[in-house]
């Protein structure tokens, strides 16, 4: 597997120079803070979201692998700032459960083979498997890439041979799952030749994302789902970066601009947006 996707344990580490200084004291008193409350809630599990959906919540897959994701990265991060063994701990359990689910496609997509909960899991998995990899033994290594493997990268490989509207629309479906999916693509193409294949897929099915990116920037889902769509393309983009030295989805059109955006759609600090 690739390792260093979004960040080196060193530059983690190095992250505690930065927290003792403003604002970055703020933004780390806000993670531990979500740290603490993890710890005190229960971990995310398949047979939590399931009953979930089975009383009827929409999206509870979505919801949970978003939950998870959020989790592992601030665990991970948290105690690589300061040594903190219950984060590390939270975070594998949170890392394995996710990898045991059965499928990472939400209940509501049954006839998918990948959505945005795919890309999802896949981001949460790929990148915590890079941070925790000396922390976790082998089996569980293996038992993530093998999650990485058929319920990301071979399934949205597949999805793809299906013709699904994400690929070929431009909205924040187009850019989160060929993003995620992306990403977790990348992190296993140093030895899986259709991991390679995959990757490729997803850098050309971002064409209609930036196509449809203004020049300056714009983008007409309004500033949430421009949030959720810039956010995966941009951890994409950096992953491409530090692993492959390709920077040209980084400079895409509209890129350099973008974050003007929810600037300008937010006069006096009061958001003016628009979507569903």
């Amino acid at each position: 597997m690739r390792r260093g996707l979004l960040a080196t344990r060193d530059e983690l580490t190095a992250l505690r120079d930065r927290v003792a200084r403003k604002p970055f004291d703020h933004i780390y008193d806000a993670l531990q803070k979500r740290c603490a409350l993890v710890l005190e809630t229960a971990p995310i599990t398949e047979r939590a979201w399931r009953l979930a959906w089975q009383r009827g919540q929409f999206g509870a897959a979505l919801q949970a692998a978003r939950t998870a994701q959020g989790r592992i990265l601030d665990l991970v991060i948290a105690h690589h700032i300061d040594p903190n063994a219950a984060y590390r701990d939270r975070a594998i359990e949170e890392l394995k459960d996710l990898a045991a689910w059965s499928a990472w496609v939400d209940p509501v997509h049954e006839d998918m083979e990948a959505d945005l909960c795919t890309a999802e899991a896949a981001l949460a998995a790929a990148v915590g498997l890079d941070w925790l990899w000396e922390d976790l033994g082998e089996p569980d290594r293996l038992r993530v890439l093998q999650a990485l493997r058929h319920k990301a990268v071979e399934a949205y490989h597949r999805a793809i041979g299906r013709g699904p509207f994400w690929y070929n629309c431009y909205h924040n479906w187009n850019a989160v799952v060929n993003s995620g999916c992306g990403l977790a693509a990348l992190a296993l193409s140093d030895d899986e030749p259709n991991a390679m294949e995959a990757y490729h897929q997803a850098t050309a099915g971002l064409r209609r994302f930036f196509e449809a990116l203004g020049r300056e920037g714009g983008w007409d889902e309004g500033t949430g789902y421009w949030g959720y769509a810039t956010r995966y393309v941009l951890l994409f983009g950096e992953a491409v970066a530090r692993v492959l030295g390709d920077q040209s989805i980084l400079h895409s059109r509209g890129m350099d601009a973008t974050g003007l955006f929810p600037i300008y759609f937010s006069p006096n600090g009061k958001a003016a947006s628009f979507g569903d």
